[in-house]
């Protein structure tokens, strides 16, 4: 187990440091059908959010399946194509992951996965929260000595999961901001 993810996470190091060689600008970053790369004068997109502090988010509008994200300047996009997501993160560390994995999954799966992230981890107890509209299943939990933040949720038999690392929706308000501009379709 460990070695599988040790595997994936080196993976995933190799494909950010190659995504993040690209000698493309940061707004011409992507230009296949699944990102919509934004003019100067229509960068500004506000967040979804009904709170008024929220800031305005400048970037890339990411597209997926069954949602869109906006990922900041400065931020860089690895797509997750097989589960239908994105991964934005930093060099200095921050990742927002945010994916719909699997299908005909029980009723209960999203709030298992946390249960397990909890236990397995030394995450705090299962809650279930509301933010974006949705109710999730939520754990924090120490990984890598990273502080890490997951929530999950069922949608018609398909887990929607975020995760994020350095940061999550409730004390990072760059992280609110961005999770903010997600639109379900």
């Amino acid at each position: 187990m460990k070695k599988i993810l040790i595997l994936i996470l080196s993976t995933l190091f190799i494909l950010s440091i190659t995504t993040g060689c690209s000698n493309k600008s940061d707004n011409q970053a992507y230009t296949d059908s699944s990102f919509e790369t934004i003019d100067e004068e229509a960068i500004e997109e506000s967040t979804s959010s009904e709170d008024s502090s929220a800031e305005t988010i400048q970037g890339v509008l990411c597209e997926a399946e069954r949602f869109t994200i906006i990922a900041p300047e400065g931020w860089k996009i690895l797509e997750l194509t097989a589960a239908g997501g994105f991964q934005l993160y930093k060099s200095s560390g921050e990742v927002i992951q945010i994916q719909y994995t699997g299908i005909n999954q029980h009723d209960e799966a999203a709030k298992n996965e946390i249960i397990y992230f909890a236990e397995s981890k030394d995450g705090t107890d299962p809650v279930e929260i509301q933010m974006l509209g949705k109710d999730f299943w939520t754990t924090d939990y120490l990984y890598n000595g990273e502080n890490q933040t997951m929530y999950a949720r069922m949608e018609d038999g398909v887990k929607l999961t975020i995760q994020t690392a350095k940061g999550n929706y409730d004390n990072n308000e760059e992280f609110k901001a961005i999770l903010d501009t997600i639109v379900f379709k």
